[in-house]
């Protein structure tokens, strides 16, 4: 069975730091991907764009920018490649039998990087979820990743069809059970929610690391965990603004955004994101340093839009 502990990304060998070599499409996504995999402790070896006009069916990249994609990895010293995309199952095996080396692409970096963040029982669950719902479909790719990782292979006679079924069949049993876990925390959570009805809730909502977690600590004299990485707030924090005030106001910190969030994530931290459904207004953080500040804007709207808060009252 396939461990949840396990780490999506590819080990370096003899214990190096991590040269991971990232091709996408457009240099602003490409310096984002280099702050996901700076979060994950990976040094950027160096980047390659691509036009969406040369994508290919099978392996994504075409012909020639494989051979380049080769090329430059071995120039570089890279032990694997970066794909700044959602590759399907026989796009990600496919390019990887043809680069000669491990490829991850952007949704195994963003739900490795809530594995490792994760930190209460609840985040947890809801992140092992989605991390077994990206690999049931790619099983066989990551066998093979895991085996180099363990640094042998499973028992004697190496991973055969009939574990992959084994691990298939484990894989949705262990799912099932941890769907059952949030289905009660659900209700946990509106037992809550329903205890704060005469409560005013303000949802604290926008891009990762744009500074959430810090205002709300600000505001609340609290101290929540607030770090400069892509991330770092999981769980949703409910602190009250000013005990002394009527009606009560409480402030809400929320999960961060991010442009093309896995949209296993988003169904696991549904119970969390449903806070968003019970605020009376939403306060939306942004980064005014970020050069990128205006697309997070958007990207931040376009999925409280998705989780069918649009409508709420708001201040930027």
């Amino acid at each position: 069975m396939l461990e949840n502990t396990e780490s999506l990304l590819p080990v370096a060998p003899d214990q190096k730091t991590l040269r991971a070599y990232c091709v996408g499409l457009d240099d602003e996504s490409l310096d984002e991907l280099g702050r996901l995999l700076s979060t994950l402790g990976v040094e950027v070896a160096g980047r390659m764009l691509m036009s969406k006009r040369s994508v290919h069916p099978g392996t994504y990249l075409g012909k020639g920018k494989l051979e380049e994609l080769q090329r430059l990895m071995d120039a570089h010293l890279a032990h694997a490649a970066i794909i700044d995309v959602d590759l399907s199952p026989n796009q990600l095996r496919n390019l990887e039998k043809e680069v000669g080396k491990p490829v991850l692409d952007r949704q195994g970096v963003i739900i490795e990087i809530f594995s490792r963040h994760a930190r209460t029982k609840e985040s947890k669950t809801q992140v092992e979820l989605a991390k077994l719902q990206y690999l049931l479909p790619r099983l066989m790719h990551f066998w093979t990743h895991f085996e180099r990782q363990r640094g042998g292979g499973i028992g004697n006679k190496g991973m055969g069809e009939k574990q992959i079924e084994v691990d298939r069949r484990l894989v949705k049993t262990r799912m099932s059970v941890l769907r059952g876990r949030l289905a009660d925390v659900a209700q946990e959570r509106e037992i809550q929610r329903s205890s704060r009805k005469e409560v005013l809730k303000v949802a604290i909502v926008g891009y990762t690391n744009a500074g959430k977690s810090t205002l709300l600590n600000a505001l609340t004299e609290s101290r929540v965990l607030a770090e400069d990485k892509l991330f770092a707030t999981l769980d949703a924090s409910v602190r009250a603004l000013d005990p002394d005030c009527h009606p009560p106001i409480v402030a809400i910190d929320t999960v961060g955004f991010i442009n093309r969030l896995p949209h296993g994530l988003v169904a696991s931290f549904r119970s969390t994101l449903e806070e968003l459904h019970e605020a009376d207004l939403l306060l939306h953080v942004v980064d005014a340093s970020s050069p990128g500040a205006r697309e997070q804007m958007d990207v931040t709207e376009k999925v409280l839009e998705e989780l069918g808060v649009g409508e709420k009252p708001r201040i930027v």
